[in-house]
């Protein structure tokens, strides 16, 4: 459980912040949705040191985090009902999307539970 959550969250946070960050960082001008790519970074950073056992997790940014990433699985999934349903690989590209964010944030809900 504990692989499967850090790999979510490195893939996550490189990806969904990293990438983000690189790309506004590039045209020099910045733009208020790289404060929450940003964010997304910091998180899931912060949940790998949380559980590696570095740190002490602060609770909240857990919750924070699963709630972030149970709105994202619900928003993938409303974007494939109205945009991809006709489209046979965008909708099961989706469909995995949406399924993976739900099992970070059930795997960071169960991780804080347990701490």
């Amino acid at each position: 459980m504990k692989q499967l959550l850090i790999a979510l969250c490195v893939i996550t946070g490189l990806f969904g912040g990293g990438c983000a960050l690189a790309a506004g960082g590039i045209g020099g001008a910045i733009n208020p949705l790289q404060f929450i790519a940003g964010a997304v970074f910091v998180f899931n950073l912060l949940v790998v040191i949380a559980v590696l056992g570095w740190r002490k997790p602060f609770k909240p940014t857990f919750y924070g985090l699963a709630v972030a990433d149970f709105l994202i699985a619900a928003a993938v999934l409303i974007a494939m009902a109205v945009w991809g349903a006709g489209v046979q690989d965008v909708l099961i590209w989706g469909l995995l999307l949406a399924a993976a964010f739900a099992l970070k944030g059930w795997l960071v809900l169960g991780f804080i539970r347990r701490a």
